[in-house]
Order: structure tokens, then C-alpha cells, then sequence
């Protein structure tokens, strides 16, 4: 493998080049009792969740951990679109990025988390020193076009 798209942190031994912050939101039913802008980590707790399957959406489980959060997990499921609809048909609230739910029109209201919760997409290789010229040229167009002259933002 030359190189990988990947969320930060999936393996220590890989050169990171971080590319893009993509903010987790609170995904919930439309009639949600929230008035809100944003969504406490914390009111997850004991809430009836719906997860993204282990080994797929690790920064989820990674942000619940974090904050020592415990959903009652009722549904998983491996299809972001299959976690949107079991939200919006009410049988639960969940946590996905937002790049994820930007382009998805579905019966479901996200908020931004309080605290703030990301995960942070990259390129992952094993070497820059040991890439392949046309490795190297890749990364460079896939900054220009994911960076397109913008700087990454940063979050506390």
C-alpha cells in the first residue's frame, strides 16, 4: 500500500498528514424536545443510541469513551444512511460526522456536541522518504484540492 485515507489515530506507526477536521454532531428524531443550539455530550447518557458498528466509525466510540459517556445502545449498524433513518423513525439518538450528514435530507435535526467533538481525515503512509514520486505528487494534488488555498481550521 502506498498510501491511505484514513481518521487520525487509527495507527501510530503510519506518517500522518493531516487534511481536513470534520465535526461530530448529535443526530436526533425532528421532535426532539431541544431548544439548543448545541447538544451536551453528556445528555447521551442513559438515552436510547444507536451506534455505528464497531471497527467502523471509531472516532464515535472514541468521543463516548472519552468523556466517559454511557448510551444505552439499542441498535448498531454499519450503514451511516441505516443509522440516519432509525433516527428519524425515533427509535433513538446518535452521534455522525458531519461530512457524513451534509448532503443527507432526512426527517433529523443535528446540533453540534458541547463539548466539541471532530475526527481529523488524512493521508496515512509509511514513509514520505520512502514514497514513490507519483505517491508524492498524489498527496500534493489531494492537498491543493482538499485544502484549495483554505487553511485547516482549529478547534479547541
Amino acid at each position: 500500500m502506498d498510501l491511505g485515507f484514513l481518521s487520525s489515530g487509527f495507527r501510530e506507526d503510519f506518517e500522518w498528514i493531516p487534511l481536513k477536521d470534520d465535526p461530530l454532531l448529535a443526530v436526533l428524531p425532528k421532535d426532539y424536545p431541544s431548544s439548543n443550539s448545541v447538544f451536551p455530550l453528556r445528555d447521551f447518557d442513559q438515552q436510547p443510541f444507536i451506534i455505528s458498528a464497531m471497527g467502523t466509525d471509531v472516532d464515535v466510540h472514541r468521543t463516548l469513551d472519552a468523556y466517559n459517556v454511557h448510551p444505552d445502545i439499542q441498535y448498531s449498524a454499519k450503514d451511516d444512511s441505516t443509522i440516519i433513518s432509525m433516527v428519524a423513525c425515533g427509535l433513538g439518538v446518535s452521534i455522525l460526522p458531519q461530512l457524513v450528514l451534509d448532503h443527507y435530507d432526512a426527517n433529523v435535526v443535528t446540533k453540534p456536541l458541547q463539548p466539541f467533538a471532530r475526527r481529523q481525515l488524512g493521508i496515512a503512509l509509511s514513509s514520505r522518504e520512502m514514497a514513490s514520486p507519483a505517491t508524492l505528487k498524489f498527496i500534493e494534488y489531494a492537498e491543493e484540492y482538499i485544502w484549495a488555498g483554505n487553511e485547516m481550521p482549529s478547534y479547541p
